[in-house]
């Protein structure tokens, strides 16, 4: 299957954003999923290998940088929860505009950080066929705004901060399928998070837990967490070809 992999720009809120478009040669109207990085030193890179393994299903993707990380202009302090959700809405808009993949058969891939930001954006942009959430944080509502300096870091410190949390009210009611991953030596996420996310599931969505996969299950290091890693790139697959794509 002839595909390409391109450096791409587009504009969010005035500020330019750099992304890799992943795309099948010759075909139009493909499936198609975007992808949102984590915090700290995460970016786009980080999908490079599930992107090479996506188009091989026949899944065009795009994963981006967000503002003030990798290739992306602006500020990483000036940044928030909220322009972060305004920058992945931007990119799903570029996205859909390209006219490469078909708008009724497009998920959302998250990882921490972007894995919140994926669930706020199913509520934003309606239309979205499935969330895969790998890792997923979860943030206080007084949190969104903030710029992610300490300010931000003493909002999400408090004890249990989490649980006014909007992401479990979105997920409640969100229609379509749902795939949570985390790592079993995930010590990032508290465990109230991760019960939570699997208890605001519908029966019929997966909760996964990857033996030896550490909340960095897309940044292996040892032989154990590439196996963790290949895992997910399985279990993904066969999730999105079953459900969405099929």
């Amino acid at each position: 299957m002839l595909h390409k992999s391109k450096k791409i720009k587009f504009i969010s809120d005035g500020i330019e954003l750099s992304g890799v478009l992943t795309y099948i040669i010759g075909e139009r109207k493909s499936p198609g999923v975007l992808f949102i990085h984590g915090g700290g030193k995460s970016s786009k890179e980080r999908f490079a290998r599930w992107q090479n393994n996506l188009i091989k299903l026949g899944i065009n993707s795009l994963a981006f940088d967000l503002r003030g990380v990798g290739e992306s202009k602006g500020e990483f302090v000036d940044s928030s929860l909220n322009n972060r959700l305004i920058d992945s809405v931007n990119a799903l808009n570029f996205f859909l505009s390209t006219g490469l993949i078909d708008k009724k058969r497009v998920a959302v891939i998250g990882s921490s950080m972007g894995a919140y930001i994926a669930i706020k954006l199913s509520k934003a942009k309606k239309g979205i066929k499935a969330l895969i959430l790998v890792s997923p944080a979860a943030y206080a509502e007084e949190a969104e705004s903030k710029k992610m300096n300490a300010l931000f870091t003493k909002v999400i410190s408090r004890k249990n901060s989490w649980l006014n949390s909007s992401a479990f009210r979105i997920l409640k009611n969100y229609k379509n399928p749902v795939m949570v991953v985390y790592g079993s030596k995930d010590s990032v996420i508290p465990e109230g998070i991760k019960k939570k996310y699997s208890d605001v599931l519908k029966k019929e969505d997966l909760y996964i837990v990857i033996n030896n996969g550490r909340h960095t299950l897309l940044d292996p290091k040892k032989e154990s967490e590439q196996i963790a890693f290949e895992q997910l790139l399985n279990e993904s697959g066969k999730f999105l070809l079953r459900v969405v794509f099929h």
